[in-house]
Order: structure tokens, then sequence, then C-alpha cells
């Protein structure tokens, strides 16, 4: 493999070859294990947990300068890149799932600036996203008895005004949060 023809970030040492050997030995003659040893992955919710892991842990050391992925990477997983472009449009793709995708482009302390590209979509479709609203958290956590009771046993535990009258703000907050629901569930 001639590493100047690669997205290899860095060069990995042979101790990380005999690694990536051992968890790719199912996948030598794949296009995927053609791919991690060129410096490029793929990251979808239909490839293998172990697969999935690896890449996320190569593009973290640096190792995977260019990663495909489905909006599954964004979701939930701490992975910054300079980069995210957003190549075909999609049923799938809205406004929260372009905030949080495109969230990742530009790395603390690396970046100044983060780069969003589009490819292959059209433009009333990017500035839709670019400008929609992000929709209303509403939760389902419903007010029953259990958690009355509860409550009513946290006030009666104070010893103290100042604690009741603190139970009381903390409760009102509570039940003021828009997560907070007072109908059957």
């Amino acid at each position: 493999l001639d590493l100047r023809f690669t997205f290899l970030g860095r060069e990995i040492s042979k101790r990380d070859w005999e690694v990536l050997d051992d968890e790719f030995r199912d996948q030598k003659n794949t296009i995927f294990w053609k791919g991690i040893q060129r410096g490029v992955g793929a990251h979808h919710g239909g490839l293998g947990k172990t697969y999935r892991q690896s890449v996320e842990r190569l593009f973290r050391s640096k190792n995977l300068q260019v990663l495909f992925s489905t909006s599954t990477l964004a979701m939930g997983i701490n992975m910054p890149c300079k980069t995210v472009v957003f190549a075909e449009d999609s049923i799938y793709l809205n406004g929260l799932s372009y905030r949080q995708m495109s969230g990742r482009a530009g790395r603390r302390g690396f970046d100044l600036l983060g780069n969003v590209v589009f490819f292959n979509i059209p433009r009333i479709r990017t500035n839709n996203l670019i400008s929609s609203l992000l929709p209303s958290l509403t939760g389902n956590f419903p007010l029953n008895s259990s958690l009355v009771l509860r409550l009513m046993l946290l006030y009666n535990s104070c010893e103290t005004e100042q604690e009741k009258l603190q139970v009381i703000h903390q409760t009102l907050r509570l039940c003021s949060s828009s997560l907070f629901t007072y109908g059957p569930a």
C-alpha cells in the first residue's frame, strides 16, 4: 500500500495494522477493508457493530479522513469533522436531522468554521432546511398518583419552612415543563 495515494491521516503503526487485520479478518476482500486501508470508511446501521465501532475509533484517532455515513452517525455520537456533505435529497432529511448532522461540521479547538456542502439537492430545498424552525419538544411524562404521593412525602419530610417552600417551587417548575403532560400517555 503506497501511503502517498491514501487519505490516511497519519501513518498507522504496525501494532495498529495487526489490530485492524484481526478486526477485519472476515472482510479482507471487501470494499470496506480496501477503503479502511486507504483512510476511507463507511458507517450505517446495516453494517456490523464491530465494523462500525472500529470505524468510529479510527475516525476519532484521525486515521480515517473520509467517512460516508447515514444520519445514524450524527445521532448521539460525538464525532466532529471539518466538512459535512449532504449528497442527494431524502425524505428523512428534515430541519432537525439537518441541524444535527450539520452541527458536526467544525472541530472545537481545531477549526474556526465548519463547512456544510449540499450536493445534488435543489437550492430551494437547501434554503428551507437552513431556515427551518426546530420542532418544539413535547414529552410524555404523565402526572400520576405515584408522583403526587412522592412529592407529598418529600414535602412532609421537610424540617423547615424554607425547605417546604423550595419543594413547592421545584414542583411548580417541574409541572410547568413542556415535557410534562397532564393526561393519559
